[in-house]
């Protein structure tokens, strides 16, 4: 594979495309159009397009590995600023056990805004994020535990154990320059991270 891959389910692994990849995939992005998707107080934060991957050009599969990797969701997307949105984390939990103390005004509730563990993928899935925008803590780098904690099985086990509530969470971001790639087990704690300004555009591919 073109891209480093987390190997452990408490790894986060970085790397970076060549700048003919990233080419590729911002030129993939100027041609494709993202559908609304979530909106607060009549304004739309969140647009995307979800994508077959193996309908993708050969150039673009080949980045992810190409033949010897088996795809599965697969999307492109861009994440925009709202503040109800950024602290809707603290407000509500997907995790058994651990509870929230304060309140959100936020019209929809979108789950992945919530510190979680795709435990309902495949055990051993991972995650890449390809940032096509330059991306930080402001700007909607992904948010992971800070331990790099994850779940064990379906009730949270090895996550819920350490906490009571979700705001003694503490995270940690990872971003960089447009063309960073991420890449993470599906079972590590982590959550989206709504930029305070600006947006950042990224594209998403899961490996199973």
């Amino acid at each position: 594979c073109m891209i480093q891959l987390a190997n452990s389910y408490d790894e986060v692994a970085v790397s970076a495309l060549e700048s003919s990849q990233l080419a590729l995939l911002l030129e993939f992005a100027e041609h494709t159009k993202l559908e609304p998707e979530w909106t607060q107080a009549g304004e739309t934060y969140y647009w995307r397009k979800v994508l077959e991957p193996h309908r993708l050009p050969n150039e673009i599969q080949d980045i992810f590995g190409g033949s010897s990797q088996h795809f599965g969701e697969c999307k492109l997307d861009r994440l925009g600023s709202n503040s109800e949105a950024a602290r809707y984390h603290l407000c509500d939990s997907r995790i058994p056990g651990v509870s929230a103390r304060q309140h959100s005004q936020l019209e929809q509730k979108w789950a992945t805004l919530l510190w979680h563990a795709d435990t309902y993928m495949e055990y051993d899935a991972r995650k890449v994020i390809v940032y096509l925008t330059d991306t930080d803590e402001t700007t909607g780098a992904l948010a992971v535990e800070k331990n790099h904690r994850w779940a064990q099985n379906n009730d949270y086990r090895g996550v819920c154990e350490h906490y009571d509530y979700v705001d003694e969470i503490e995270p940690t971001y990872y971003g960089g320059p447009a063309g960073t790639v991420i890449s993470f087990s599906t079972r590590l704690l982590h959550r989206i991270n709504v930029p305070q300004t600006g947006s950042r555009l990224a594209f998403h591919m899961l490996l199973k």
